[in-house]
């Protein structure tokens, strides 16, 4: 007698009549019967159609390798775009942090002069050196107590120390601090 699978709970026998699972022998005896190979699982060694025309393929054709290629290309120059703009400005960081620097050793600069010796530079002067691409400019402003514009001299000095290079932007890094006179 050959047991043939009909449903998940009917089975046939040749032979015979179809019959329900009855007690927990018969289920445990025909739970490990062989389904026939046209109902086996593809990796139990069952066929159908679609997988015998799949395994018979050889491999891809020179257009789809081509079409592969090419929207392979567009898709990593879509990914490649912010990718290069951001390593290109990557040391922007480091850009500005030499400008707070150049700025900051000015002002300290003018801490040690004089009152009186401090004055404004009309135009970016051009620096040297390791710091060559940069230039700073300073402005000097007479203020009062209340930080207003002042038209003289009431012992008070705003000084905004600017850094300047064609990578920052344009208004360039300014540090701005006050002077006051207090030997009178």
């Amino acid at each position: 007698m050959k047991l043939i699978f009909k449903s998940p709970s009917i089975f046939s026998f040749q032979g015979g009549t179809s019959k329900l699972f009855c007690g927990k022998e018969e289920k445990r005896k025909n739970r490990f019967a062989e389904p026939p190979p046209e109902r086996r699982p593809l990796w139990a060694g069952g066929r159908t159609i679609n997988t015998e025309r799949f395994f018979r393929s050889k491999g891809f054709t020179l257009i789809e390798i081509s079409i592969f290629i090419v929207l392979i290309g567009i898709f990593m120059a879509g990914i490649m775009s912010p990718f290069l703009t951001s390593v290109m400005k990557s040391d922007r960081p480091e850009l500005v942090a030499s400008a707070v620097f150049l700025a900051a050793e000015r002002l300290e600069q003018l801490q040690t002069s004089s009152y009186s010796a401090i004055a404004s530079d009309p135009s970016p002067v051009a620096l040297t050196g390791n710091y060559s691409a940069f230039s700073r400019q300073v402005v000097v402003t007479l203020v009062d107590a209340s930080m207003a514009a002042s038209g003289s001299d009431v012992g008070y000095k705003k000084v905004v120390v600017t850094v300047f290079n064609n990578r920052l932007p344009a208004a360039g890094i300014s540090i701005t601090s006050l002077f006051a006179n207090f030997g009178g």
